[in-house]
């Protein structure tokens, strides 16, 4: 019995390999089948756009009356970051120039100063351009500011960039009310 185990070992060896072969599908069987490697991994996702951190909001400016070279304009800018960022300047096709600007009370004198270093807008925070405080100041308006009319601004920020907002002109008084 131990010699037909002897001889029978080869024997299914052979067969086990041929088996094997042929399952792989590198049998010589005539089709020349040759072992695919396994498919790639699909590539990583592309990282998400970053998301705006910071928005603008309640834009409108005041109605000018005819003759008026000047206009005031308003808005929230809210910055939901984990950075501070800087409104550093403004521009309208509707002005020869925008400047950002604080008005103050001194005793019973009022001014108006132009804020040159620009408007911080602290991270998780907001600040609020509005009647009596800081304001967009357009100098040499191309035409009277209508009620109704949307007026095109470009904010610039240090870290967000440049932001195209649309204020809406309203009455003197208005505030950010719709």
């Amino acid at each position: 019995m131990k010699r037909n185990l002897t001889l029978l070992a080869p024997a299914l060896f052979a067969l086990t390999a041929l088996t094997g072969c042929s399952y792989l599908g590198l049998s010589d069987s005539g089709d020349k089948a040759a072992m695919t490697p396994p498919p790639a991994a699909a590539p990583p996702p592309a990282p998400a756009a970053p998301q705006p951190t910071l928005a603008v909001a309640e834009g409108w400016a005041a109605v000018t009356p005819k003759g008026a070279k000047v206009a005031a304009g308003y808005f929230t800018a809210a910055n939901g970051g984990a950075a501070d960022d800087k409104l550093l300047s403004a521009s309208s096709p509707r002005a020869a120039r925008v400047e950002l600007h604080e008005m103050s009370m001194s005793g019973k004198t009022m001014k108006m100063r132009p804020l040159k270093d620009g408007v911080a807008v602290p991270a998780g925070g907001s600040v609020a351009f509005k009647e009596g405080g800081m304001h967009l100041m357009f100098m040499g308006i191309t035409a009277p500011f209508v009620a109704g009319e949307a007026v095109p601004v470009k904010l610039t920020f240090e870290k967000a960039g440049e932001v195209e907002v649309t204020l809406t002109v309203k009455p003197a008084g208005s505030g950010a009310q719709h």
